[in-house]
């Protein structure tokens, strides 16, 4: 209060003497009652102004004792350069300016943690890929029909491995990839060479066509790309899966289209099927969906500066469509 009162002291002094000419005059010209009268009303409205004062600003300044409460919200809805008038705007600047900074330290701190957690994560799934490729190769040696079902088990195990680690890979903006010239023949014959055991289980149905192009991309990047679309169409098959792969060119670009002919995917559901972790309602009746595959193709797809579309009839399939650059685009 004392500081306050110190503050205000030439508005205090500025009424004090606005009552005193009030009376003054008016005792003068009308009388000394009269001039008592409308001084002490001169001084009421002061008294109110000052009050008013008071209240409001030691109104903000207990909202700003209580801000670190909660700190992001009060950062957030607050600019910085907004300093009210009068006494306490020097204080709410300076609290507003330590509650910024503390703000800033704590979020620096956070992305720091966040990147070691990441690094970190990032080196395990690296490595968690070697024991599994090892275990693979002792059961190759030691056939059985256990030692088949856990290959498969273990298959299962490194998909989720890569999952993880495309998803680390598209969310970080610092990650290289390498775009270089390259055929969709190669990548798809690579594809299907690593899924040779489960279409062949599956008694798949594969065609090629046109696919001997010249695209720029990167090869793993793309390879996830149309593994996550390939191994879909397998796991939503009616019987035995028959998928399509075909490429047609498109002045700069050539369309490379996956086809299935499973159960197809419901018209409301297909606004969806790119977001993380939309299952849908044929991937509730499958209890492996987890609705992070169609999700990472379509965040990888961007960051390789495709464009990626998908129609689909409910009992006749699914085309997904990927259009890939034959040339730099850079």
């Amino acid at each position: 209060m004392s500081a306050f009162l110190k503050k205000y002291s030439m508005l205090l002094f500025a009424g004090l003497v606005m009552c005193l000419f009030v009376y003054a005059f008016v005792a003068y010209y009308a009388g000394g009652a009269l001039g008592i009268f409308l001084s002490l009303l001169v001084g009421l409205f002061y008294l109110g102004m000052m009050v008013t004062f008071y209240l409001r600003e030691r109104a903000l300044l207990v909202m700003l004792e209580r801000a670190e409460e909660d700190l992001p919200l009060f950062i957030e809805t607050h600019e910085i350069d907004a300093v009210p008038k009068g006494f306490f705007g020097a204080r709410y600047l300076e609290l507003l300016r330590e509650l910024k900074a503390t703000d800033d330290r704590v979020n620096e701190k956070l992305r720091g943690d966040l990147a070691f957690i990441e690094d970190y994560v990032t080196l395990w799934l690296h490595e968690i890929k070697t024991p599994i490729a090892a275990v693979s190769l002792i059961l190759d040696n030691h056939p059985t029909p256990e030692a088949t079902r856990i290959k498969r088990e273990l298959a299962r195990m490194s998909d989720y491995a890569d999952q993880a680690l495309y998803y680390a890979r598209a969310k970080n903006p610092n990650v290289d990839y390498l775009l270089r010239k390259m055929t969709l023949l190669e990548t798809v014959n690579a594809l299907l060479r690593e899924r040779a055991e489960s279409l062949l289980d599956a008694g798949a149905r594969i065609t090629r066509e046109g696919l001997d192009v010249t695209v720029y991309s990167d090869p793993k990047w793309l390879h996830f790309i149309l593994k996550q679309i390939l191994d879909n169409a397998v796991q939503y098959a009616e019987g035995a899966p028959a998928i399509d792969f075909v490429a047609l060119e498109e002045g700069d670009h050539v369309l490379l289209s996956v086809r299935d002919h499973g159960i197809g995917i419901p018209a409301e559901d297909l606004p969806r099927v790119f977001e993380r972790g939309y299952t849908g309602k044929r991937g509730r009746e499958f209890s492996r969906a987890t609705g992070m595959g169609l999700y990472l193709v379509r965040e990888l797809a961007t960051k390789l500066g495709l464009e990626i579309a998908v129609e689909s009839t409910v009992g006749d399939g699914s085309t997904f469509t990927l259009k890939i650059p034959k040339k730099p685009m850079f």
